[in-house]
């Protein structure tokens, strides 16, 4: 039995990954016929730490909006201290957005995503 419940969590962390994989290939936005449209975000939360640290500035994020629906590659480009990259980070495995459209079919695409933080 503990083989088989061993097997089966194995399983389901090779399931996992695959789906976190995006179908190749991946174009930039400039080579599909319809780029994704973010349809919700969360927006991150300030901390209380960059706030009593005067800390203002923007988090670009780097990520690839899968045409199987799921945001994986997810990458900071630019971070900020006192945790607002890992909040703007925590933001983007929720994103909903429709795929990117290459010849009608949809594919995968890089995004760069910036989230500003006490800048108007």
């Amino acid at each position: 039995m503990l083989f088989v419940s061993a097997s089966f969590a194995q399983r389901n962390d090779k399931d996992k990954d695959e789906a976190e994989k995006c179908p190749e290939p991946i174009y930039k936005a400039s080579e599909v016929t319809r780029k994704a449209k973010i349809t919700h975000v969360d927006d991150p939360d300030f901390t209380k730490d960059a706030w009593q640290h005067g800390i203002k500035g923007r988090v670009v994020i780097r990520a690839v909006l899968c045409a199987n629906g799921h945001v994986t590659n997810i990458e900071v480009v630019k971070g900020l201290a006192y945790g607002l990259t890992e909040n703007a980070l925590k933001t983007m495995p929720q994103m909903k957005f429709r795929p990117a459209q290459k010849d009608g079919h949809p594919v995968s695409v890089v995004i760069v995503r910036e989230f500003s933080f006490g800048e108007n």
